[in-house]
């Protein structure tokens, strides 16, 4: 990775019922792994992210597919290089079965960290896919949320690191961004032809 390369690790939460809808661009939390420095939370409306997406910047995300679709819906450009710690971990945790799963919860405590409860982030998954208006201590929360999200990739990043073949990691990454398409536009289904046979 040159010394021009930038990380990003960031979070965008959304709102609505189905991905392939365009979500309400409720917040995003961006962290310049780098520089060490917490570039911003908050809501946006801009037609560009807070942060940038060319081939100079590593967008470090865990489930990239779920942050992607935020950038296909609200028409911002998908990153060209991307890092994704979930795919990473599933590929070193290849062959085994964590108590909790491959969420990032489980990441974390399966790397030694610090995580915040399943039950805090699921109520929080809950109310983000539940939709606004929301009341001030639910955007707080929110974004508090996203924050969380992000500061546990700036810690998680460190630990899986060493461990990653960062070639062939961001080629899994745009596999990623592939998934994200794919999961926007659907798989067409012919109804007809399907219930005919």
């Amino acid at each position: 990775m040159s010394s021009r390369t930038r990380r990003s690790g960031r979070r965008i939460s959304s709102s609505g019922p189905h991905p392939a809808k365009t979500p309400n661009r409720f917040a995003w939390s961006h962290w310049n792994l780098v520089q060490g420095a917490w570039c911003g939370c908050g809501r946006t409306s801009s037609p560009r992210p807070p942060y940038g997406t060319g081939h100079d910047t590593l967008f470090v995300a865990y489930y990239a597919s779920a942050e992607i679709g935020c950038h296909l819906a609200v028409g911002w450009p998908v990153p060209e290089r991307i890092l994704d710690l979930f795919t990473e971990f599933r590929n070193a945790a290849n062959g085994l079965t964590p108590p909790s799963g491959f969420g990032l919860i489980s990441a974390l405590v399966y790397h030694g960290l610090d995580a915040i409860g399943t039950a805090e982030k699921d109520e929080m998954r809950e109310l983000t896919l539940r939709g606004g208006p929301w009341t001030s201590e639910e955007r707080d929360a929110l974004l508090d949320y996203c924050e969380s999200d992000v500061l546990a990739l700036a810690r998680l990043l460190p630990a899986m690191l060493p461990k990653i073949d960062i070639p062939r990691a961001v080629y899994r990454g745009r596999y990623m961004a592939a998934a994200a398409r794919i999961e926007r536009a659907g798989v067409p289904i012919d109804i007809p032809r399907r219930w005919s046979a």
